[in-house]
């Protein structure tokens, strides 16, 4: 077999490996929506701690390999673990801007019986900052403060700009803020964390951005042992 036919071979076995894997991962992508839709109507059981996640299609897990991979299924799967109780999950997320929101998402889901609140999303289309930060002060308004922790931008190109202003907010109405960004250009700082529809992350680099949540979501574990401490 000559050089030629052995050079051919090789690329058209990578075209293929690239393109299943795509295709994979974009049929992957389109059923997420429906994972979240069958988990929000699954009854709430006794003594669960109601989860409710708003924003982007990182909040969806789009990339990964299941939705549970994603930083909303691995929060729940921590909580249950931490806590022993049951956890529901009410993902309403799209892939839309990040006024959808306010726009759609909120008038979903109940919050004031939610026990912990998940909010990211660096879909900006490039809004002004006062757009941006208009949004924000929506969302800041309609989430319960004490349970919540949004997401720092995780620092793709254009978003150093909005950064100070989601970090002014969420400071003022005193919410939980995830540093994501240290985590993505520290230990998550590699190659191997992106899926095959970049930029949105594989299943390892949603673990990753978890890590970002964790210390946020055992500060709101402990603020509500010590409420029912008081009370009891």
């Amino acid at each position: 077999m000559s050089s030629w036919l052995i050079a051919g071979a090789v690329v058209t076995a990578v075209v293929l490996f690239v393109a299943g894997n795509v295709g994979w991962t974009a049929v992957t992508a389109l059923n997420t929506p429906d994972y979240w839709k069958v988990e929000m109507r699954e009854p709430v059981q006794p003594n669960a701690i109601r989860l409710v996640a708003l924003g982007d299609s990182s909040v969806q897990a789009i990339g990964a390999s299941n939705p549970m991979d994603g930083y909303v299924g691995r929060i729940a799967t921590y909580v249950h673990e931490k806590t022993g109780r049951p956890v529901h999950i009410a993902n309403v997320a799209t892939g839309g801007s990040i006024t959808d929101i306010v726009t759609s998402q909120l008038a979903k889901v109940e919050l004031s019986t939610a026990d912990i609140v998940v909010v990211a999303d660096d879909n900006l289309n490039g809004m002004s900052l006062d757009k941006y930060r208009a949004t924000l002060e929506a969302v800041a308004a309609a989430v319960p403060a004490d349970r919540t922790v949004i997401s720092d931008l995780p620092g793709l190109p254009g978003e150093d700009r909005y950064q100070p202003v989601l970090t002014e907010v969420a400071d003022a109405h005193g919410i939980l803020r995830a540093d994501v960004r240290s985590i993505l250009n520290g230990e998550g700082r590699r190659l191997d964390v992106f899926s095959w529809l970049p930029p949105h992350l594989n299943s390892k680099g949603y673990g990753y951005w978890f890590e970002a949540f964790r210390p946020k979501i055992d500060v709101i574990l402990a603020r509500q042992a010590a409420r029912q401490e008081a009370r009891a």
